[in-house]
């Protein structure tokens, strides 16, 4: 019998990806791996070629058949993974003659038809998210990974932004600031194509930038000691985490209203300030004040003027601002603390009398100081102006919503709870939150404060690790900062377990070596009681185990059989802190 090789042959086929940078060009293909076992991409057709030599060159006959002609010539693999090529009945290959006991010749073809699996992870730069866009700090490593179930990844391929995609071995380093669009995927050994992910951050290497003003009355070229210093930030990628200021040679503090000039204490007195943004970045500081600059605003220069006389025929001209507690947005909201202040203008004869009214044009009164509202909801007020010579303004008006009811918060708890009279008993793994509502002006924040802590302002449930008593304070602010009244509440931490007792109601009658291990003998008439203390919370209940047996609850422990005992005790207060203990006997006639 003429020995044969089978050789296959492998009609293949281009796939290409619509997107909106589109993959490279991957050929279906076959592979023959470093097993040596050769692997095919599903999709492709088979033909099978009969050859007498081993030579890829030898002249070679395609195999037909005739019982599957509908299924053959092209032919397709329906098995991920491996699938075989049988003959009937091995011969010698040297004898020529029937193997036995007999067995099959078979050719191991494995089908791939499935795509690797990639994967781009950022490095450990800092990382900050708002708004559903990812910001990282300084450079960035991304570790691009894949994996193939069958016949192994052949290359993996990254376009950067709007870049065609490239290859790569290796981690990818990002320096470049800015924002980045990732495309990436992987190609298997027989051409399988992963479908096209994306990844979408920032980098961020640029420091946020402050600049200050001053707010309040300057006497030439000096600032009144009750003005105050304004920092202002901005970053162009990630945003302001927080600024901060120093005054001369103290300690660095949180920047958040201005800063009284008064507290720079002297002309020589210096403020050194910066930010920070999201992503961690830090601006060089800078500082204001001291022996040379003393805190010198420029202004325009001053000019004499020339009293002439004239007609006035023009009114004066007359607006309405706010002082305190205003928050603009369906309606512009105010509170019964904010300040209405009308001024008025006349470059000639000079204002002489301003006048508003509430609700009611036809009811003016003199205006004389800032005043406040004090019914809640919408109010119009009303506003005109008289010169020395009675040219009135037109009649103005503005609209504003007074909200003078406070937001309610509530305590709650996530997780183990216990209430007792006044007192919440919990654990160090139950969450606290805090909550509130304000149907007007809306929620602006919670503060809060234990104990005799200051108070800080509220923002994700918290936990409380340390055992003990709290004294939780805590109120709402609106967007007008109405305050809540202060509540409180009271808390206690118990995270520890019980203590387990227990006592046999009778005499031990002697004691035994076990094991290297004495047990001390009872009666068989001895019952065992068992009970616990907890100092914080509670106990709840007494579980025990006698000789790895069931859970039981009967307390005492009675109608023991003479032998050997090991009983395991779990105890648990009602914050199912939970605690053990093991004791040891022998019971005898």
């Amino acid at each position: 019998m003429k020995k044969f090789n089978l050789i296959i042959a492998i009609l293949f086929c281009s796939c290409y990806f619509l997107f909106s940078q589109s993959p490279l060009h991957h050929e279906k293909k076959i592979y023959r791996g470093t097993d040596d076992k050769l692997y095919i991409n599903k999709d492709l057709p088979l033909y099978l070629r009969l050859s007498i030599s081993p030579e890829s060159n030898s002249e070679s006959y395609l195999l037909k058949s005739d019982s599957s002609v509908k299924y053959t010539n092209p032919m397709y693999l329906d098995t991920e993974g491996r699938n075989t090529i049988r003959s009937p009945w091995a011969v010698d290959t040297n004898t020529k003659k029937t193997v036995y006991p007999l067995q099959d010749i078979v050719f191991e073809v494995y089908a791939d038809g499935l795509p690797p699996v990639s994967d781009l992870k950022p490095g450990d730069a800092k990382k900050y998210i708002n708004g559903g866009k990812t910001y990282y700090s300084d450079q960035l490593v991304l570790d691009f990974s894949a994996k193939d179930g069958m016949s192994g990844v052949q290359g993996k391929y990254m376009a950067i932004n709007k870049e065609d995609f490239k290859s790569f071995n290796e981690n990818v380093k990002l320096e470049k600031e800015g924002e980045y669009t990732i495309h990436y995927y992987a190609v298997d050994n027989v051409g399988n194509v992963e479908k096209i992910n994306t990844l979408g951050f920032f980098i961020d290497k640029t420091p946020p930038v402050t600049k200050y003003e001053i707010d309040g009355i300057l006497n030439e070229h000096f600032v009144s000691p009750n003005a105050t210093i304004k920092l202002n930030s901005t970053d162009s990628l990630s945003g302001i985490s927080k600024i901060k200021y120093a005054i001369n040679d103290g300690p660095e503090m949180l920047y958040t209203t201005g800063i009284p000039v008064k507290n720079l204490g002297s002309d020589q007195g210096i403020l050194t300030f910066y930010a920070i943004d999201n992503c961690g970045n830090i601006e060089e500081k800078k500082r204001i004040g001291g022996d040379n600059s003393k805190m010198i605003i420029n202004d325009d220069e001053g000019q004499n003027l020339v009293f002439k006389f004239y007609i006035d025929d023009e009114p004066p001209t007359v607006s309405l601002t706010l002082e305190n507690d205003l928050y603009e947005k369906k309606y512009i909201y105010i509170s019964s603390r904010s300040k209405l202040v009308l001024n008025a203008e006349d470059d000639k004869s000079g204002v002489d009398k301003i006048f508003y009214a509430i609700n009611n044009k036809l009811t003016f009164s003199n205006y004389n100081e800032p005043f406040s509202l004090d019914k809640r909801g919408l109010q119009t007020i009303f506003f005109k102006a008289q010169d020395f010579v009675e040219n009135v303004s037109p009649i103005q008006n503005k609209i504003f919503y007074l909200d003078n009811i406070s937001p309610k918060s509530v305590l709650t708890f996530e997780g183990n709870k216990y209430n007792l009279r006044d007192t919440v008993f919990i654990t160090k793994n139950t969450r606290i939150k805090l909550s509130a509502t304000d149907m007007e002006s809306g929620l602006k924040e919670i503060m809060y404060s234990l104990n005799s802590e200051e108070f800080q302002q509220y923002k994700d449930p918290f936990v409380l690790e340390k055992d003990g008593f709290y004294h939780v304070n805590f109120y709402a602010s609106d967007n007008v900062n109405n305050l809540e009244n202060k509540a409180s509440g009271e808390i206690f931490v118990d995270n520890k377990p019980p203590e387990i007792l227990y006592h046999y109601s009778v005499s031990s009658i002697g004691s035994k070596i076990v094991r290297d291990e004495e047990y001390t003998i009872y009666s068989s008439n001895t019952q065992i009681y068992l009970a616990a203390t907890d100092k914080g919370a509670g106990g709840e209940r007494i579980e025990y185990y006698i000789n790895g047996g069931a859970k039981k609850t009967e307390n005492p422990v009675k109608g023991l059989a003479p032998g050997n005992y090991e009983i395991k005790i779990d105890a648990f207060d009602v914050l199912q802190n939970k605690a053990s203990s093991v004791i040891k006997f022998s019971i005898e006639k």
